[in-house]
């Protein structure tokens, strides 16, 4: 009997050992990342730039992770819709956002938020960057900011200057601009690229304000004709442009960027995982060759790099609402 028992017990522990064993791989299985699809809320409609990136990236994050990533498209003033829905899921990686320039802007723009951007987020990465350029008639006798400069000193009135809706970045990079050459201007906003387009054209406006990618069919047609850009340096899209900087405004820069964030409070591995994967995604000859093809250029940055940039846009757009003396609504 005492050697049964024994051999019961044995039995029995084996048993037991076995259990302990098998329960923590469970656990492990059960919060291994990504444990279910993962959302990435846009504010803004399907088919944009922002939209398109993201969709590219995210079909190869799938094939990585091992789970569907879905774009939601949830567009609203500021991209509010989008950015509360992320502020407010568990923050477990499984509801990221794509940040655009436009989110740093409405800090400004806006009373309130239903959010604090600098405190409910977490940044991963930059994705794409893009800048903006001065672009005007095909035939102008402009060539540089320059003349856009003189051309201002023989206009009482001041010159005509076409951007997108108040608040955009290309409408703050207008008044960034005139602030920082001093010149007489007339803003005016149009609804879309192609309005503007109409109103360089017609002769209506001196020179429009906006993305290549916008108005890249009509910069390849030579109806329009950009003479300097924003950004920090010459564009792989358009080297033959200089920056701002290049023409001797040393302090300006104005650079347009889609980027990927959490919610506060994601683990750091979570962070770390995504940033990972993105950045080895954005350094595929195809993905950069495809956004090089869509106007912007893919690069990545480690998430402190993202939450600098984050930081210094919202003060950037801040400083130009104040210059505009534009209200917020």
């Amino acid at each position: 009997m005492p050697t049964r028992m024994v051999s019961l017990a044995l039995a029995l522990a084996a048993a037991g050992l076995g259990m302990v064993s098998i329960v923590p791989q469970a656990s492990a299985q059960s919060t291994a990342y990504p444990s279910k699809p993962i959302r990435v809320m846009i504010g803004s409609g399907a088919g944009g730039l922002a939209d398109v990136t993201t969709r590219l990236v995210g079909q190869k994050l799938t094939d990585r992770l091992g789970q569907p990533v879905v774009v939601e498209n949830r567009p609203s003033a500021g991209g509010i819709l989008a950015t509360q829905a992320v502020a407010t899921a568990a923050p477990d990686g499984h509801t990221l956002m794509v940040m655009v320039t436009g989110n740093a802007a409405s800090k400004s723009l806006l009373k309130t938020l239903p959010y604090d951007l600098e405190k409910d987020f977490a940044p991963i990465t930059s994705v794409a960057f893009f800048d903006l350029l001065v672009l005007v008639k095909g035939d102008s006798p402009l060539k540089t900011i320059a003349d856009v400069v003189a051309l201002a000193k023989t206009k009482p009135g001041g010159l005509n200057i076409a951007t997108t809706s108040t608040g955009s970045v290309q409408n703050l990079t207008g008044h960034l601009l005139v602030a920082a050459t001093a010149v007489k201007a007339n803003i005016i906003t149009y609804k879309t690229s192609g309005d503007m387009l109409g109103s360089v054209l017609r002769g209506d406006t001196e020179f429009a304000i906006d993305a290549y990618t916008s108005l890249k069919a009509a910069i390849t047609a030579k109806q329009l004709r950009p003479i300097v850009s924003t950004g920090p340096a010459r564009s792989q899209l358009l080297a033959e442009v200089p920056t701002m900087k290049e023409a001797g405004y040393k302090d300006f820069e104005m650079i347009g960027w889609n980027s990927l964030f959490a919610p506060a409070g994601t683990p750091p591995a979570t962070i770390a995982l995504l940033n990972r994967h993105v950045r080895e995604i954005l350094a595929l000859p195809d993905v950069q060759q495809r956004f090089l093809d869509l106007g912007v250029e893919a690069k990545a940055s480690t998430p402190e790099e993202m939450g600098q940039l984050f930081k210094g846009t919202i003060g950037k757009f801040a400083d130009a609402v104040q210059r505009a003396g534009i209200q917020k609504q």
